[in-house]
């Protein structure tokens, strides 16, 4: 009985042992993922300059009688122009300032090879990506600046202009804007028409025409740019509009349930849950699961991809990089709920063997899905609730971090997406695989097991920064906090996990809808 006592504890400490080992390796990779993101641009930054070109086009609505009162609701006092020249003057100058450290570091790991005068090649893609956005940026800020008649300035910008496939547009637009002899230059209306759009191609051809004499090309680009216009401004009334007409329902909400709780109505949260597993169950399996996360996050669009497309992933179709999204996405949420699978089994199978195999009121509330509930209210009603807090929370995140904490890098693909066979993808995993996974895994497996060691809204709190910490970047940190704070009260209260899954799913297809109407997919 002593050596059988010996060995069973041995197995224990091994197992603990290992345990430890690979929440350390987790912390460890949540760390480094982290930390990185902290010099990356945030996604909200481009998000804005596409809301102010949206902005740019629409302004001619200003002057139209149809639309000018909705136009002065939505741009307010200040003049588009002036506030589109600051948003790209601050975002230029950031990303000026972050090629400048990029060569500087480059440059200082190539300090072994005394006559390197060029990135090294590891860097070199990354930096020509990051000069081409530069570029980018610097022929609109140039064109703003002509339209505002500080061509001197414009000038200084397109100078700046380092990409070889850009410098020809730059020239185009030095031309034309010339303080001292204005030119045309060969294949000027090619060059605009491939390198710009949306206002900053119209105020550039018109220049054009302009100096070429052209009335009737004139008019031909108005007639197209008052329509562009119309179109514009209805998607920034989307945009703009429903969000702040459902914040201030979720205001409302949000206020009659404050009052509720003050009066104690109702409490603010429900009671803790009866969990049967141990606590080196949920986390183990949860190291277990971030560390298959990110070991098959890298693996698996790196298999498909090169069996689809060779080494070569930037010739990847839209369309094979959803698939390969979604195959990574579906095998990290395999990997999880087999995992809480195993934990919940495990303990009810030690339950079983201990002749306890009953369950109270509180157990059964674990992992517990109801069609017949109140379900849709409470994920609707959080929803609505989460919408002026987690905004609050994002502003207050932008002010904090304006130019650095990374983001999703899903946002950027959907908002490039053309097509719906890569949208409906991207709309699968957002909506309903992360709803259902996420939510399963945290509100239903970590935030009952966390109420067994701490109060419920430590447990809520505490779940909600996990929920947010593996999303991998500083920029959702905030945000994604209080809305996991959110989901965690909703499923608290509701005890049904459709509840946080309907709200989490509204808030993901949400966030999609936005995008596809911001990148003109809608």
């Amino acid at each position: 009985m002593a050596i059988a006592l010996t060995s069973k504890a041995s197995n224990s400490i091994l197992q603990r042992l290992f345990v430890n080992l690979i929440t350390a390796l987790a912390l460890f990779l949540a760390g480094t993922s982290l930390f990185d993101s902290w010099v990356q641009p945030p996604p909200q930054t481009r998000l804005d300059l596409i809301q102010t070109n949206l902005s740019l086009q629409a302004v001619r609505t200003l002057d139209n009688p149809d639309y000018r009162d909705l136009a002065r609701t939505l741009f307010g006092s200040q003049d588009p122009v002036d506030g589109a020249l600051k948003q790209y003057r601050k975002a230029t100058d950031t990303l000026t300032q972050r090629v400048a450290e990029s060569r500087a570091d480059d440059r200082s790991e190539s300090a072994d090879d005394l006559a390197a005068e060029t990135p090294s090649p590891e860097g070199a893609e990354a930096l020509q990506q990051q000069q081409l956005a530069l570029d980018e940026l610097n022929l609109r800020t140039g064109i703003l600046l002509a339209h505002q008649s500080e061509v001197l300035d414009a000038q200084t910008y397109w100078r700046a202009v380092a990409s070889e496939q850009l410098q020809p547009c730059a020239e185009v637009l030095s031309g034309l804007w010339d303080p001292q002899f204005l030119r045309i230059v060969p294949n000027a209306e090619v060059n605009l028409q491939q390198h710009l759009d949306g206002w900053f191609e119209a105020t550039a051809l018109k220049q054009l025409y302009r100096l070429q004499q052209r009335p009737d090309a004139i008019a031909e680009l108005d007639r197209e740019q008052e329509q562009a216009a119309i179109e514009s401004l209805a998607r920034l009334s989307i945009v703009s509009g429903v969000p702040v007409s459902f914040g201030i329902i979720g205001f409302l909400v949000l206020l009659v349930w404050l009052v509720g709780v003050a009066m104690k109505k109702w409490p603010a949260v429900g009671e803790a849950w009866s969990v049967p597993w141990p606590g080196v169950a949920v986390q183990a399996a949860v190291s277990l699961w971030f560390v298959g996360f990110w070991v098959t996050g890298r693996l698996v669009p790196g298999l498909y991809l090169l069996a689809v497309v060779g080494p070569n992933f930037s010739r990847a179709t839209q369309l094979q990089q959803a698939i390969a999204i979604l195959l990574t996405y579906a095998v990290g949420a395999a990997i999880g709920l087999a995992l809480v699978y195993w934990a919940v089994s495990r303990a009810e199978n030690s339950a079983v063997e201990a002749g306890n195999g009953e369950t109270d009121a509180s157990t059964g509330d674990l992992l517990r899905v109801r069609l017949l509930d109140a379900w849709p209210a409470w994920g609707i009603g959080g929803y609505l609730s989460a919408l002026p807090l987690v905004v609050v929370a994002g502003l207050a995140a932008q002010w904090l971090l304006p130019n650095s904490g990374g983001g999703n890098p899903i946002l950027p693909l959907i908002l490039e997406s053309q097509g719906w066979a890569p949208r409906v993808i991207f709309l699968i995993v957002v909506a309903v695989f992360a709803p259902i996974f996420e939510e399963t895994l945290f509100r239903g497996f970590v935030l009952p097991s966390l109420a067994k060691v701490m109060p419920v809204w430590g447990a809520i709190v505490a779940s909600a920064v996990l929920f947010a910490a593996v999303h991998l970047n500083f920029s959702d940190l905030l945000p994604l906090t209080v809305l996991g704070i959110v989901l965690g009260l909703v499923y608290s209260r509701s005890r049904n996990l459709l509840a946080p899954m309907l709200l989490h799913s509204c808030w993901n297809a949400g966030t999609f809808a936005t995008l596809l109407i911001l990148g003109g997919g809608a």
